[in-house]
């Protein structure tokens, strides 16, 4: 059988159920079989890359492809109770976005614990409400995922914001609705407090969101003037 040439094997691998199909358009472009090679979308192809350390798995986990378009693809990795991306070899991780909350005007309080010096922990809407932190803060100060810092309270350390009534959402005599957004990376699987207004037996006990040994979140609702909670 004389040799052919091909002009390009944008069809790829074909199965061995396609062999001597001439009538085939695709069978012209196609190869019987390619071993370390990837093939281009616009005809011809190129040895495969080798492979390289990116990122340690923190379990078992599936790698999975996610392919948007031709030139933008991912690769997600699902692991227990976590999934994670990664693109051109690298996980992605870095802020791409910007926070504006000009446009609240209810707004009570926002600390973006950035700090790397001192033990004030600046409320950035006024410094209405500025928190004392337990530790100088350049001690806290790490590498965080959004903005310029994040705290490290490694189990050990906290901030404490003086009581103030723009805080009383359920004390039975004001009972508001209200919403409040945080960001964390928990690495302990013990029961934590991520915000609160509770001290047990106080009178200013009345809300805390927290996270339970099992990672999840929680709610926990005080009218401490009736003695209940929920």
């Amino acid at each position: 059988m004389p040799n052919t040439i091909k002009t390009n094997y944008t069809a790829g691998e074909q199965s061995p159920y396609m062999d001597g199909r001439e009538d085939v358009n695709k069978y012209h472009n196609g190869a019987s079989k390619m071993i370390n090679a990837t093939v281009l979308p616009h005809g011809g192809f190129v040895k495969r890359s080798g492979t390289e350390y990116i990122s340690t798995a923190p379990s078992k986990c599936n790698l999975l492809p996610f392919e948007f378009s031709v030139d933008d693809s991912l690769v997600l990795e699902f692991s227990e109770d976590l999934l994670r991306f990664y693109k051109d070899g690298s996980i992605v991780n870095d802020n791409v976005g910007t926070e504006d909350l000009s446009g609240l005007d209810n707004l009570v309080a926002h600390w973006l614990l950035n700090e790397d010096e001192g033990v004030v922990v600046a409320d950035d809407d006024g410094g209405t409400h500025n928190g004392t932190s337990s530790a100088d803060t350049s001690v806290l100060h790490a590498t965080g995922k959004v903005g310029t810092g994040s705290f490290n309270l490694d189990g050990q350390y906290d901030v404490t914001v003086p009581d103030a009534a723009d805080f009383s959402f359920t004390d039975n005599s004001d009972d508001t609705p209200f919403s409040m957004a945080c960001w964390g990376n928990v690495v302990d699987g013990e029961t934590q407090t991520i915000l609160s207004k509770w001290r047990d037996g106080a009178s200013s006990t009345e809300w805390k969101f927290t996270l339970s040994n099992q990672k999840k979140l929680q709610l926990i609702l005080s009218d401490s003037s009736a003695g209940l909670s929920s």
